[in-house]
């Protein structure tokens, strides 16, 4: 109790690393909006779920063109982006190559 009332710990609970701040925000009020309504059905949900999703994906793939395009100068954003997007990697691979 006397550890965690004074002792600062810090937290970090960030983004992804290819997620904008802009994105980030359309998420965090898609869910909000879920948890209000708890219904994926509801009209204001699908907007925020259309919004957030419209925002998610030229974030993901602008991301991977800076990879792609930084790959051969810069060998630590390789290992940024995790194991489980490694098929991913390969295609970004070959898109720097052509």
């Amino acid at each position: 109790m006397l550890q965690q009332k004074h002792i600062h710990h810090s937290h970090k609970c960030g983004k992804p690393i290819w997620m904008t701040h802009k994105a980030l925000k359309a998420v965090k009020r898609r869910r909000l909006i879920y948890n209000k309504y708890k219904d994926s059905r509801h009209p204001a949900y699908v907007k925020a779920s259309k919004h957030a999703s419209h925002l998610i994906k030229p974030a993901r793939q602008n991301f991977e063109e800076l990879l792609a395009k930084k790959i051969k100068e810069d060998k630590n954003l390789f290992s940024l982006m995790p194991d489980a997007k490694a098929s991913v990697m390969s295609e970004l691979v070959i898109l720097a190559m052509q």
